[in-house]
């Protein structure tokens, strides 16, 4: 009986150690599938007036929330939602809920959490589809265009993706929009 529970151990020692070796055999040749995460991506945009007062800061006693702010798309129209909506989940796929108020996400160093800050969040838009989106929107009787382009390619079975952001024809350095809104005369 000693020696069938010895063989046994040694059994149950070296099957795993054999099968191991199988497992990663051929992990490094190109048959292997990659899996790429391709982040939604959503136009952050922020109001502000020719003084620097943020209009979208609950805390500016003259802010636009809850004004009627509406982007459009060639004839349909995205109203904004002023209901601070958040996304609970880790992962989700990217849908287009259209314009939503909401706290910008900022990195603390561990995770992201909502900061004070308050933008208009307009998408989201597939991190992983060629699209050329473009948007006007009218703040305060002011007229904006907000265009986004996105194009992926593959080179070498890798992602390689040109995104650009545009206001008013001119593109921007970063992926934010700062909306400049002219006192009335």
């Amino acid at each position: 009986m000693k020696k069938f529970f010895i063989i046994l151990g040694l059994a149950a020692i070296l099957i795993p150690l054999s099968s191991c070796e199988d497992i990663t055999k051929g992990t490094n040749d190109n048959n292997d599938d990659i899996i790429y995460d391709f982040s939604p991506i959503e136009l952050s945009i922020s109001v502000a007036d020719e003084e620097g007062n943020l209009l979208l800061s609950p805390e500016y006693e003259n802010n636009i929330i809850g004004s009627p702010i509406c982007f459009m798309e060639g004839r349909k129209a995205y109203a904004v939602n002023w209901e601070n909506a958040q996304i609970e989940s880790r992962y989700y796929m990217p849908h287009f809920y259209g314009a939503l108020y909401k706290p910008v996400q900022k990195w603390n160093g561990h995770y992201w959490e909502a900061s004070d800050e308050m933008r208009i969040f307009l998408g989201e838009f597939g991190g992983n589809e060629t699209f050329d989106r473009t948007f006007t929107v009218e703040i305060s009787r002011h007229k904006f265009e907000l265009r986004v382009t996105n194009r992926l390619t593959w080179e070498n079975k890798k992602p390689e993706i040109d995104r650009h952001y545009y206001l008013d024809g001119n593109e921007l350095e970063n992926p934010f929009y700062k909306l400049i809104v002219k006192a009335a005369s």
